[in-house]
């Protein structure tokens, strides 16, 4: 949210000069909803196109929409520059757009009905985005030129849903490039576009809990996607095309992506070895998509003013129905799927699971009931009177409930079964008579 906020507040566009930076509304005082800007050092040097930046906020409130109380407060500091520049020519431009946080660490807590929906902590080291576009008008075409380069890193924590990402990226870059007929200067005949795509470099995902989307990724083109303009999203609007993604060869045509992986070949980061060719598995381009459903970690997505999405209400992630959500939103007007809801109380460590969120006691099954990140305290055996029997122990804790485990063939838990119990449960009250315990 802070990046975003210095995206916006600190560029102006003219026609005829080009960008022109500017500090205005990256000063230090009080936030118009509470709390304050503490630091706001900006300078500029407009003959290299260059603006540094050192913010830091404290419980800054920004209000949303003051009738639903919608809010978001951000806390933390950053330190970074943003670097423009705009080659022209009498036919086109090309423009850089440079927005790097070499330090940063910020928390921003997002409020729905006043009530906290999401707190995820950010930190940056290192990062650059690098946004390029431009076009160039020949007699008959125009070439059209979107790049985006990423390097350093960021993670970030949802405080309430309990998850982590990580990200790093080794000079990640994605071009698009286009060629298409005009009738006239920059007037484009849009029903003959089509768009290539080339991705290069690498970047690292790390996940906890661990997911489908972590790992260490490097991306060579070996022919570049083509897109149409009107065939579909994503990779469903590929025609053809040839990239490698570590050992995978991904090979697009119109609905469809053929996935061949070799093993033992030699690609930066990986190993060398006897390569051996896989059997090629074909993919429709909606099963590709639905490979992986990760969702990422976002900061107050869709609360930015003039998004409109206000207009519609967020929903909260409760798969188990037991009230408490893990911290994933979306926001929509229509009920996303089964598994959210129009509110819940967050801090539910597994989703899957009704038994186990803030307001459950532990049972001392080996699982966090309570999410409390410690699992079965109070489970222990520490200052109680314990007895052991050859194949079974008993224990009477010091609140004076009785808990055993052990071999069970013959009921001598005392539990009403006959399973095994490798962990403690409870089976009677104390001052009642068991097989290895007396009060």
């Amino acid at each position: 949210m802070l990046s975003g906020r210095l995206k916006v507040s600190s560029l102006s566009e003219k026609q005829s000069e080009g960008f022109v930076l500017s500090c205005e509304g990256i000063e230090p005082g009080e936030c118009a909803g509470g709390g304050k800007v503490e630091r706001a050092d900006c300078n500029i040097d407009q003959s290299k196109g260059l603006l540094t930046f050192q913010i830091r906020l404290s419980d800054c409130k920004e209000i949303i929409d003051q009738s639903k109380g919608d809010y978001i407060v951000s806390t933390g500091y950053a330190k970074g520059y943003i670097k423009v520049s705009t080659k022209t020519s009498s036919n086109g431009f090309e423009s850089s757009i440079i927005f790097a946080i070499e330090d940063g660490d910020l928390s921003v807590r997002e409020f729905r009905v006043n009530k906290e929906s999401k707190r995820v902590r950010t930190k940056y080291s290192g990062y650059k985005n690098e946004f390029i576009y431009g076009f160039i008008s020949g007699d008959k075409d125009v070439e059209m030129k979107v790049a985006s380069k990423l390097s350093g890193s960021y993670s970030r924590e949802d405080e309430i849903g309990r998850r982590k990402e990580a990200y790093s990226y080794y000079d990640f870059a994605s071009v698009l490039t286009g060629k298409f007929p005009s009738s006239g200067e920059y007037q484009l005949d849009i029903t003959s576009f089509a768009n290539y795509l080339s991705i290069s470099g690498g970047y690292s995902v790390d996940t906890e809990p661990s997911s489908c989307a972590e790992g260490v990724f490097y991306y060579k083109t070996i022919k570049p996607i083509k897109f149409g303009f009107f065939e579909g999203e994503g990779f469903c609007g590929a025609e053809s095309g040839e990239i490698e993604v570590n050992n995978a060869k991904m090979t697009f045509s119109p609905g469809r992506v053929i996935i061949a992986v070799t093993v033992g070949k030699e690609y930066q980061g990986g190993t060398t070895g006897a390569v051996e060719q896989a059997e090629a598995v074909q993919y429709s381009c909606g099963e590709l998509a639905t490979l992986c459903e990760y969702e990422p970690i976002t900061i107050a997505e869709g609360l930015e003013e003039g998004g409109g999405a206000g207009e519609c209400p967020v929903w909260f992630k409760d798969k188990d129905k037991d009230g408490y959500t893990d911290g994933i939103t979306k926001i929509s007007c229509l009920k996303p799927s089964d598994e959210y809801v129009s509110s819940a109380t967050g801090g539910d460590c597994n989703d899957n699971d009704p038994n186990i969120n803030p307001a459950k006691a532990e049972i001392c099954d080996g699982k966090d009931n309570n999410c409390n990140v410690q699992p079965d305290e109070g489970c222990g055996v520490a200052g109680a009177k314990v007895a052991a029997r050859e194949f079974y122990t008993c224990a009477i804790k010091m609140d004076g409930s009785l808990w055993c485990w052990g071999d069970n063939d013959y009921g001598q838990v005392g539990d009403g079964t006959n399973t095994n119990k490798n962990t403690p449960v409870r089976v009677m009250s104390s001052g009642v008579a068991h097989g290895c315990v007396r009060r």
